[in-house]
């Protein structure tokens, strides 16, 4: 910013001020002044009678001038032709503003008021202009504070210099950006007194639209102390709900002024994906098509054209009823596109449904063809894109395995090109889809049979040449695709034909051959360009009958288990004694994470209707199926120190160290995972982490490795307990062998619970396998009965708990019936001490019989 740096005089003058009726026929001039912070001379063209002199309009007030003119708050001229007021300057300042501070009453009277800066005393106007004559409408406000500019440029003997040269800028609240709540603020300087307003404005589908500034923000303080920013003050512009706003956008004239700013707006609004129903999408599609109308090849509107697209695919409508208001967002994603390409503009923009890129290229870089490529995840395709997942390449450069979708564009295309346009350059743009929410198809519903269903098996990928009509190529176009789904019994490429269905669209094979599989991925072959895309007929009846049965039986298990482990926790959390060994206390560990585990999966594995409850309820069964395993694996490691090591040194803090393991490991690899990708940690149909690295690397291999280790000291604890039995004997006293052969028991049956049973599980994950279906059942009954399981060997055959619950039950009712007594006999007034003394049977006796009888 540049300011003046003037030497001389500051004075107010009026040049056109109307004539003034006061008691006597004369002209007269008021005003009020303060710049600086010293006392500088004054004076004015004349004084009025009962006013001290010019000096009272540089009095260090800043604020407007209230309350009574006859006190000397302000200066005052008699009534006269053009009278002024001058502030004499000793020293040489920059000047940016001057600010003049209305009076109360006749504020008028300042309307034409003219500032001027410079050295002539004798002829006021031929000093240079600071800023604008005073308006009517600043005049008019009564008490009004005035602020005039200074940016007029002068010859010598003013010159212009930085404002970082001034030292002391008290008067003047610096303009700053800042960020509130995730919103930006940007405010312009402005000196004491004044109210700035934010130079970003109320949002156009507010009700208060572009005219109001999002906020305010007052300069207070005085020249003594400094000027100083008081807090942001929001406006409220009048937001509404997501449909009034798309209303009043469409309300809107879209005209080139105002697209960037309505196109923007567009894109914020369309975010609240799940307010938006079908009318107000298609209200969406009309304001996009006229922001489209107007070609204009800018980068920002570009930009938020896709993000708007993204957001409409987001909402995956899928009615009938709305194919042409879905496939008018695809329409006007190309027109746009191809205003950009039209432009010669290279634009990329990668968002998680949709991806394009324009690019202008030299014949040269198409001699060995052009590809256009998506990647998947491995053997899976991505829920969403990511900026590194869309690339282009040479067309014998890219790595085919790591393909999702690409589209490869022959070197004949350069021919094509030159023969059709006169440019030097080759415009091409390209889109691909996540999926095929906007090409609503009619065919494919009818197509679909009993037992099987047609549907759009793969992401979906176009490349269009601005200006030139590619058909008929010699040099097929190759469209290569990662199918979907992998069980398809028939794939058939295809292409979205716009000339289908009364101009709508549909599916078409028509130019478009498949030419087998490679890595995985089907290659299609076609002979002109537009969307492709693969079909696949998927024979999914019997499958799912058959997946239907496991899940009921899976939440018929949970739930049974559920039961089971709650009766089994309480058990030995209620009875003191069957709480107090480290079996016991690993015991409860082990259930307690196995409860949590069936309880989350029996009421949130299907709830999918908000993204982020189901990424807590997948990061939740995670993180218990984890803790699950870890405490089984604990309990092995107990084992192993009981039957193999026999005699060990004793561990210091054995469980709280066992808890940290327990619970804290899987607490770190769940954060991890949900870091490195929390929106691969859901899928659409229920609420788990889908197939892909994340699962594979944070779930599978940990239980995997957790099962080998949990088998092994399985072998070792068995080959003690039988092979080692005379070992055993030396070292164990005989009178506890009923006690080593009941461990051996239980040992058995812990370590079938604990790692047999998850094999199942391993063996089912292959999915050619002619036996998965036999394992995933017995997978599925084993692992969701664990709990009824645990609940059998560890509280219903166990004599201890046996006779606690029926000591327990005896002390109850005799507690009722000694409660009945001393009712009845206080009713009579007789009876003074009816208490019973515990016997030999109770649960004193019991339990300190049972102590030496350990359950592991």
């Amino acid at each position: 910013m540049i300011a003046l740096r003037y030497t001389g005089i500051i004075a107010v003058v009026t040049f056109t001020l109307p004539r003034i009726v006061w008691p006597f026929d004369q002209e007269e001039y008021e005003q009020c002044c303060r710049i600086f912070d010293k006392d500088f001379p004054t004076n004015e063209s004349s004084t009025r009678t009962g006013y001290l002199s010019a000096s009272p309009a540089f009095d260090n007030h800043t604020g407007p001038r209230i309350g009574n003119i006859w006190e000397a708050v302000c200066s005052h001229t008699t009534n006269e032709y053009e009278p002024w007021w001058y502030v004499d300057l000793p020293d040489e300042y920059v000047i940016e503003y001057i600010v003049l501070y209305n009076r109360e009453s006749h504020s008028d009277r300042l309307e034409g008021a003219q500032v001027r800066v410079g050295t002539s005393t004798d002829n006021l106007k031929s000093n240079v202009a600071c800023g604008n004559p005073v308006s009517s409408q600043d005049a008019s406000e009564s008490a009004g504070v005035i602020v005039l500019k200074c940016e007029n440029g002068t010859e010598e003997p003013w010159t212009t210099v930085p404002v970082t040269d001034v030292t002391s800028r008290s008067h003047l609240c610096i303009g700053e950006e800042l960020k509130v709540n995730g919103t930006w603020y940007s405010f312009p300087d402005v000196p004491l007194g004044v109210t700035a307003y934010s130079i970003q404005y109320c949002p156009l589908y507010s009700n208060k639209g572009k005219n109001a500034s999002l906020a305010t923000r007052h300069c207070d303080g005085d020249f003594v102390s400094g000027a100083v920013w008081r807090p942001i003050v929001n406006e409220d512009c009048g937001i509404g709900t997501t449909s009034q706003q798309i209303e009043r956008l469409y309300e809107i004239e879209v005209t080139e002024a105002n697209s960037e700013k309505v196109s923007d707006d567009l894109a914020k609004v369309t975010s609240n994906t799940e307010d938006l129903d079908e009318e107000t999408i298609e209200l969406v599609a009309v304001v996009l098509e006229a922001i489209v109308d107007l070609e204009i090849p800018d980068e920002k509107i570009t930009l938020s054209v896709v993000e708007v697209v993204d957001n409409i695919i987001d909402t995956d409508i899928h009615d009938l009823s709305m194919r042409g208001t879905a496939l008018s967002f695809v329409t006007s994603l190309e027109r746009q596109l191809a205003t950009v390409a039209a432009a010669g503009m290279n634009f990329t923009s990668v968002q998680p449904h949709v991806g394009v890129m324009t690019l202008a290229v030299s014949p040269e870089s198409l001699v060995d063809g052009l590809a256009y490529v998506a990647f998947s995840d491995g053997d899976s395709l991505k829920k969403a894109f990511e900026p590194h997942d869309v690339k282009t390449y040479n067309q014998k450069e890219f790595p085919f395995e790591m393909v999702g979708a690409s589209i490869a564009l022959p070197p004949e295309i350069i021919l094509l090109g030159q023969n059709q346009t006169v440019e030097d350059e080759i415009r091409v743009y390209f889109t691909v889809y996540q999926s095929s929410s906007l090409f609503i198809s009619n065919s494919l519903g009818n197509a679909s049979g009993e037992g099987f269903t047609r549907q759009v098996g793969s992401q979906i990928i176009s490349a269009t040449i601005e200006a030139v009509e590619i058909d008929g190529l010699v040099t097929p176009i190759k469209a290569s695709f990662l199918p979907r789904v992998k069980a398809g019994y028939k794939t058939e490429c295809v292409f979205w034909d716009f000339s289908l269905d009364n101009g709508v669209g549909d599916w078409s094979s028509e130019g478009c051959e498949q030419n087998g599989t490679a890595d995985g991925r089907v290659v299609c072959l076609c002979d002109h360009l537009t969307n492709f895309a693969i079909l696949v007929d998927y024979y999914r009846h019997k499958h799912d009958q058959f997946q239907d049965v496991l899940t009921l039986i899976s939440l018929i298990g949970c739930v049974v288990s559920i039961g089971c482990l709650a009766v089994t926790v309480a058990t030995h959390l209620y009875f003191k004694q069957f709480r107090s060994k480290r079996p016991q206390k690993i015991l409860i560990n082990l259930s307690l994470s196995l409860l949590l585990l069936y309880l989350v999966f029996a009421i949130g594995i299907e709830q999918t209707g908000t993204r982020n409850g189901c990424i807590a309820v997948a990061a939740l069964i995670h993180y218990f199926g984890l803790a699950s395993i870890f405490w089984m694996s604990i309990e092995a490691v107990n084992m192993y120190l009981m039957f193999v090591k026999v005699f060990y040194d004793e561990i210091r803090y054995f469980m709280l160290k066992v808890c940290i393991t327990g619970y804290g490991v899987p607490l770190v690899i769940v954060v991890l995972c949900l870091g490195v990708d929390i929106d691969h940690y859901a899928t659409e149909n229920y609420c788990f982490i889908p197939s892909g690295n994340v699962r594979n690397y944070g779930f599978i291999l940990i239980i995997g490795i957790l099962l080998l280790f949990n088998v092994v000291v399985f072998v070792l604890v068995m080959r003690a307990l039988t092979c080692g039995r005379k070992k055993v004997a030396n070292k164990v006293d005989q009178m506890k062998k009923d006690i080593v052969i009941k461990r051996l028991q239980n040992a058995i049956a812990v370590s079938v619970l604990l790692g047999l049973t998850w094999v199942f599980g391993f063996f089912a994950i292959d999915p050619e396998s002619t036996s998965r279906d036999v394992f995933q059942l017995l997978f599925c009954v084993f692992n969701s009965l664990q709990g009824l399981f645990i609940f059998l060997l560890f509280c219903v055959r166990q004599k201890d708990i046996r006779d606690a619950w029926k000591t327990c039950c005896k002390n109850s009712n005799r507690a009722k019936r000694v409660k009945y007594a001393t009712d009845t006999s206080n009713s009579k007034g007789k009876v003074k001490d009816q208490s019973i003394p515990l016997t030999g049977d109770s649960t004193h006796g019991k339990n300190t019989a049972s102590r030496n009888n350990e359950n592991v």
